[in-house]
């Protein structure tokens, strides 16, 4: 999204839930059952930010992991 960092954004799980907030701001996004299966063809399968990082699914799960 327009001006969204890596460096500004929090990821949260709530159970198979996904919370993308940002630092310094009021807006976040929740992705509803994005752990719940795997072969989820609906799934966000990438986040792109402002400067062209790409997250994928591997990445918001490694991040989850390694605390954002």
């Amino acid at each position: 999204g327009d001006g969204l960092l890596t460096e500004n954004t929090i990821l949260q799980r709530s159970g198979d839930n996904l919370m993308i907030s940002f630092r310094d701001s009021t807006d976040s996004i929740w992705l509803k059952n994005y752990f719940a299966y795997e072969g989820n063809r609906y799934r966000v399968e990438e986040i792109v930010f402002a400067d062209g990082t790409v997250w994928d699914v591997a990445t918001v799960k490694a991040m989850l992991v390694a605390g954002t």
